[in-house]
């Protein structure tokens, strides 16, 4: 008999690959002469490099970034010979860095994704694929828009706050750096289809998740409504009924 073993991660206690082990091993004792196939799988969360890396190869390298909290964290990559990215949002932003009374959905941010990707283009990525999941963070992605090199100021001309909080005060976002990436691929993954705003959106649905009570819920919702205005308005991006927009935070 051949069983095939695909588990993604269990949240909180096990990656992907350790949990694929942990089942063989338990088949094993049961069914010694078992065929087994361990192909752990991921949802774009934590567990992504490891998953990707061993099916792709590639090389995985390590990059010290901004954590969730500011506090830095050694976050991990692939880079592939065909100039290929593989980046796990986890790895820089993760909610697997913060104790449960460490939770700070108002302030918590992306920056360190950002950082990663400049680190990527100084490596020639022309592909820059991204997991989207298990973040600490609900700033729609504003911190790593800054941590790329996008400046989002507020009315007087100073960079805005890390987070969610951060974005009521967002008066404007100045796109040179988008020049950088003009040539650039990028393709985002994720198993949601969620809008950023709204009743399904990412305050309400994900905020909870990483900690926001029923008043900051409200507040963060605000805060990424007036995101989304502010990058319709510089950007020309209109990213409120992106399917997907609300993918981790």
């Amino acid at each position: 008999m051949n069983i095939l073993i695909a588990p993604n991660s269990f949240k909180g206690a096990l990656n992907a690959s350790s949990a694929a082990r942990a089942i063989a091993r338990g088949i094993k004792k049961v069914v010694p002469k078992i065929n087994l196939k361990l192909s752990p799988i991921s949802d774009g969360g934590d567990g992504l490099i490891d998953v990707v890396s061993n099916i792709l190869g590639g090389q995985v390298k390590t990059l010290r970034v901004e954590g969730p909290l500011k506090k830095q964290v050694k976050a991990r990559y692939v880079f592939c010979k065909d100039k290929t990215a593989i980046i796990e949002m986890a790895e820089a932003s993760g909610i697997k860095y913060l104790k449960h009374d460490e939770l700070n959905a108002m302030n918590a941010s992306t920056f360190g994704v950002g950082q990663i990707i400049n680190k990527t283009l100084k490596l020639g990525a022309k592909k820059i694929i991204i997991g989207l999941g298990g973040s600490a963070s609900n700033d729609g992605g504003a911190g790593c828009a800054q941590g790329f090199g996008f400046k989002l100021t507020d009315i007087k001309g100073a960079n805005i706050l890390r987070g969610a909080q951060g974005l009521l005060s967002l008066s404007k976002i100045d796109n040179s750096a988008q020049n950088k990436i003009k040539n650039l691929k990028f393709i985002a993954l994720t198993d949601v289809s969620n809008h950023l705003c709204g009743n399904n959106g990412s305050a309400k649905i994900f905020g909870p998740q990483k900690g926001a009570c029923r008043q900051e819920v409200k507040i963060i919702e605000k805060a990424l409504s007036h995101y989304s205005k502010i990058i319709k308005r510089d950007l020309s991006k209109n990213i409120n009924y992106l399917k997907g927009g609300a993918a981790a935070g």
